[in-house]
């Protein structure tokens, strides 16, 4: 039997990379909770909930940071280095951006007009369901490794990955309309509410995003081998 990729190389950098996948699900699943608490106007959930955000950003920062090292000096991995590192940082990103959103529910009370209430809604559960799907496939990536990227393991990531882009073009879509809609109902945001509601959406749309690139490295990695 040959050698798998972790046996060769010592400790593998996808344990790692694995981790930090969990870790950002783990930030951006409160997504929802927050907007949900801002909604109805519970300030106190919303600061709370905000404050798990960014406590999980950070921890997610401290894995990316300590992989960032090991990559560093790492002489030998079987794939390069600045393929991870583009995989690390779009990962990143998603926590980044939940980060960002939470951060804006904090700043004041926000209110959405009913009408929009059940569309904004369902794009976030969209995205979020993305992020979701994003990492599941990172959850697989021992296996992928152990089966060095190819074979039966790698083409069911592959299809997950494919599932994911579609997703990802369809959410891009509804964010475009979305933003049209907000913009055509403007009359009904104060102009404060209009500038956080619009950048409410680009920040769910890029969490959407991000998932979908840093799956997309994933792919590239198979591809390669």
């Amino acid at each position: 039997m040959s050698p798998s990729f972790t046996n060769l190389f010592g400790n593998s950098p996808f344990k790692a990379l694995e981790e930090h996948s969990a870790k950002v699900y783990q930030c951006v699943a409160l997504v929802r909770d927050v907007y949900d608490a801002s909604l109805s106007g519970n300030r106190e959930a919303v600061l709370k909930t905000a404050e798990d955000i960014f406590r999980l950003e950070t921890e997610a920062d401290e894995i990316r940071d300590q992989l960032h090292l090991d990559l560093s000096s790492r002489m030998l991995i079987p794939v390069s280095k600045d393929q991870l590192f583009n995989i690390l940082e779009h990962q990143d990103s998603i926590a980044d951006r939940a980060e960002d959103l939470a951060a804006i529910f904090t700043y004041r009370p926000l209110t959405l007009p009913e009408s929009l209430t059940n569309p904004v809604s369902a794009f976030l559960d969209e995205s979020l369901a993305n992020c979701k799907l994003a990492e599941g496939i990172f959850s697989k990536l021992i296996i992928l490794v152990e089966s060095s990227f190819s074979g039966r393991d790698a083409l069911t990531i592959s299809k997950l990955i494919f599932e994911l882009r579609k997703r990802e073009d369809a959410t891009k879509t509804k964010k475009i309309s979305l933003l049209q809609r907000i913009h055509q109902e403007q009359d009904a945001f104060d102009s404060v509410d209009l500038v956080s509601w619009t950048q409410v959406i680009e920040i769910i749309g890029d969490i959407s995003k991000f998932a979908d690139n840093a799956a997309t490295g994933i792919s590239l990695v198979i591809r390669g081998k």
